[in-house]
């Protein structure tokens, strides 16, 4: 319960990682977007720092999403979308094969998105889980594609992206120091009045 009401929903609500925080004031300063990989360990914040992006570049419009199925030959892919992105959740079983994965971000990269006449932002959720093969092709496409489509990616290692994936810009996001997370959660617990 308190995990949602106190997720960070726009910069200025980042009071945990202030290090993240300004980075991602300085990636957006200029309200281009750029290829993107934000990394680190489960639970520091990845997800949440790639919404806020979103969040600084479109408005809060990015949150009203609404759940897209796509069917390519066999398999059928669920994604959320907002008017401005969608976003992808991989997982071990989600694209075992090349093509399905390449066939789906083909589909977004020969358009421009049309409520803003600008790129599609694809959001990739667990992108440690592409294989190589797809990390090659994702290259590929990002650059051929590079005036319709950008990709954000949150992934736990970007051991096997880092050497392919040259034009993408990686941040890191670190545990927060204990000292730091105490007197956060303690703030909680005091707007909360929890002893």
């Amino acid at each position: 319960m308190f995990h949602i009401k106190y997720t960070p929903d726009k910069l200025d609500a980042f009071k945990l990682n202030m290090e993240l925080r300004k980075t991602i004031k300085n990636m957006i300063f200029d309200k281009e977007i750029m290829n993107t990989c934000i990394y680190g360990p489960n639970g520091v914040g990845k997800y949440t720092a790639a919404k806020v992006i979103l969040r600084e570049l479109y408005g809060p419009g990015i949150y009203n999403t609404n759940e897209k199925n796509f069917k390519f030959k066999t398999k059928e892919i669920n994604m959320l979308s907002s008017q401005y992105h969608f976003e992808l959740k991989l997982n071990q079983y989600t694209f075992t094969d090349k093509s399905s994965f390449i066939e789906l971000i083909k589909h977004f990269c020969e358009s421009y998105n049309v409520h803003t006449n600008n790129y599609q932002i694809i959001l990739i959720k667990n992108a440690h889980y592409l294989t190589n093969e797809s990390i090659q092709s994702l290259k590929k496409l990002s650059e051929k594609y590079d005036k319709t489509i950008r990709f954000i990616m949150t992934s736990n290692s970007i051991t096997k992206m880092r050497a392919s994936l040259t034009n993408f810009i990686y941040i890191r996001v670190p545990i927060e120091t204990i000292i730091h997370s105490v007197n956060y959660y303690q703030s909680i617990c005091d707007k909360e009045h929890i002893n």
